[in-house]
């Protein structure tokens, strides 16, 4: 791989840091706006569908930043990413990554981005209850 193509492929990672970064800020916060509705009520401890379906989201995307976006190429073998020894990497791209950590990295992301296709389906099909049927809460918790 040409030094060029290094370049690039720095700059790919931090790109993907950054933005992971703030989809992980983003989807604490949406984590802690759920949670905080959901402790002020009283009474009912259930927490209503919608809110519910998107914590599932939320938590689903937080991962999924984590492990793909901020970690990325950190879990992969540094002989793994297909760059020539004559060619230099900086360590801090990939200095920690071994087969273990690289297939535990595989199933993670590929369950929470199973976990956000289902969890939007669910949304989609909860808010086409709600708009278009007319139904309530109640009667999307059947």
């Amino acid at each position: 791989m040409a030094p060029s193509q290094i370049s690039t492929f720095m700059e790919q990672v931090i790109a993907a840091k950054v933005s992971g970064l703030l989809s992980m800020i983003g989807s604490a916060f949406i984590i802690r706006d759920v949670v905080a509705r959901w402790r002020r009520k009283k009474g009912d401890q259930s927490l209503a569908s919608i809110p519910r379906i998107i914590l599932s989201m939320s938590v689903s995307d937080l991962l999924n930043s984590f492990f793909v976006h901020f970690l990325g190429p950190w879990m992969v073998p540094k002989e793994k990413m297909g760059f020539d020894e004559y060619y230099y990497l900086p360590e801090s791209l990939s200095d920690g990554g071994t087969d273990g950590t690289c297939a535990a990295q595989a199933f993670l992301v590929n369950s929470t981005q199973i976990t956000s296709v289902l969890t939007n389906a669910t949304l989609a099909f909860a808010y086409w209850l709600s708009v278009c049927r007319g139904e309530n809460d109640r009667e999307l918790k059947k």
